[in-house]
């Protein structure tokens, strides 16, 4: 499966370009979306054994276990989904923008009709925003994606040596930045404060991400090859559940987990971590919930040292998945007299429990 060029992300911009400038809105939202879906353990160590040959890298099943075959891999659209802005659209649905148009709308009611604006605010002459409006406003940041200014109003200024009249050409700077300034995603009367039953901390993600999540599950069957690992997205506001790197060029990250198809990187499901303790975060837990969807289909599943440990393999045995990956040597269940062995050139040593083999 490979990868869309990003100079196909203009044709997001040319489907802006073919709207008629006086098409009303509809229910069916017709104008904007054509036809498809919118849619550790204290298990005993393993017992001694040593060879000769080039060394094991790697925890992983012994050469007897055979997985079964793996679903027959394959992205599930419609014969009508070709080009690149067909396979957005599958992402980012009409419900979606729905969603974005009633909240937003719903929180421009409640902030602006509870104060007297000044004259000069920039709310001032606020109308309710529409679908159409909401195209062109996510179509100019796919604009600010590919053309780079120093900051936001520069992409409607007026100075020859920066000018680019793509931008004022859908919205004037004034409604751009009056919908990014009340751009909701959810209803904030709906909130449950921290520490209170039910408190979800991507409360206001939560309708983008749920069927984001759903869609990347459900258009593409993975091929037998999964790897898990963590992704990181640089973030400087102020967020509660934000992680800092010390090692990175940008401290303070957002962590996301993703379990990617291994052959074409392809995002077979994401978790967002959010400092929820009502969730674990423990290796073993974030490994079961990733997988458990693809669970006794024959997968093999590849992980790095931070998920590899033998309570993990036992998971993911139980449950019809092979798994492969490095490890560390102090990880509960591992044999300790295993990494403090002294070997020799193209000597390996390693160790084995049942269907467990690491060296």
């Amino acid at each position: 499966m490979s990868r869309p060029q990003r100079k196909k992300a203009t044709e997001v911009i040319e489907f802006f370009q073919t709207l008629d400038s006086d098409v009303e809105e509809t229910d069916s939202d017709g104008e904007f979306f054509d036809s498809g879906p919118d849619e550790d353990s204290d298990d005993a160590d393993p017992g001694p054994s040593t060879s000769a040959g080039p060394p094991p890298k790697r925890m992983r099943p012994s050469g007897d276990v055979a997985p079964a075959p793996a679903p027959q891999p394959g992205v599930h659209v419609p014969d009508n989904v070709v080009t690149p802005l067909d396979f957005f659209r599958l992402f980012f649905t009409a419900d979606i923008l729905r969603v974005i148009k009633t909240e937003t709308n719903r929180c421009a009611a409640s902030e602006l009709g509870r104060r007297q604006l000044p004259p000069e605010s920039l709310y001032k002459n606020w109308s309710t925003v529409t679908l159409k409006e909401l195209w062109g406003f996510f179509t100019i940041w796919v604009h600010m994606s590919l053309v780079k200014k120093p900051c936001l109003k520069d992409y409607w200024s007026t100075a020859e040596i920066i000018r680019t009249s793509f931008a004022s050409k859908i919205m004037s700077r004034n409604r751009f930045m009056q919908i990014l300034g009340l751009l909701h995603l959810n209803d904030n009367t709906t909130y449950i404060p921290l520490r209170e039953t039910g408190h979800d901390p991507l409360h206001k993600l939560r309708p983008i991400i749920d069927p984001l999540s759903a869609t990347f599950r459900d258009l593409v069957t993975p091929q037998q090859k999964l790897v898990i690992d963590e992704a990181i997205c640089p973030w400087r506001g102020n967020l509660r559940f934000r992680v800092y790197m010390k090692d990175k060029p940008s401290k303070w990250r957002i962590k996301l987990y993703m379990l990617c198809e291994s052959a074409s990187a392809y995002v077979c499901a994401f978790e967002i971590y959010a400092g929820d303790p009502t969730i674990s975060n423990k290796p073993v837990d974030v490994c079961r919930r990733m997988m458990m969807p693809l669970m006794n289909k024959g997968y093999i599943l590849y992980t790095d040292n931070y998920y590899t440990c033998p309570a993990l393999y036992q998971e993911m045995i139980a449950g019809g998945t092979m798994i492969v990956g490095t490890v560390r040597a102090n990880r509960v269940g591992m044999p300790k007299d295993l990494a403090a062995l002294n070997l020799r050139t193209e000597e390996s040593a390693y160790r084995r429990q049942d269907k467990l083999v690491a060296g």
